[in-house]
């Protein structure tokens, strides 16, 4: 019965977690629409401008670690939309019932392909 009601809950979590996805990518769309490169040199509240634009965080990548980089300081919000790319490469959602179930994409684990 445990095993049963772990793997329910890991899968409740996965589809909250497919939805949090996609309201990120729908936020990020609206944001973009509202506020374009030109809207937002018109703005002159420096919170709204910081609200609407994000990071720009550039990863240099030193032989021992990676070192992150903020560029802009005025905004709050990291750019989280290319690791949101990324991770959607290497995952695929398929349906299990009404719920969305991650699997890797082929080639990312062999033992899994």
């Amino acid at each position: 019965m445990k095993a049963i009601y772990i793997d329910i809950s890991v899968i409740t979590r996965l589809d909250e977690f497919h939805s949090l996805l996609s309201e990120l990518k729908r936020l990020s769309e609206i944001l973009n629409d509202v506020f374009n490169e030109d809207a937002i040199k018109t703005l002159r509240s420096k919170r709204l401008r910081a609200l609407v634009q994000y990071k720009n965080v550039v990863k240099k990548t030193n032989k021992k670690k990676k070192v992150i980089e903020d560029n802009d300081e005025e905004t709050l919000f990291p750019d989280f939309r290319p690791i949101i790319e990324e991770f959607e490469d290497m995952i695929q959602w398929k349906n299990v019932g009404n719920k969305k179930v991650p699997e890797p994409t082929p080639g990312q684990d062999e033992g899994f392909d």
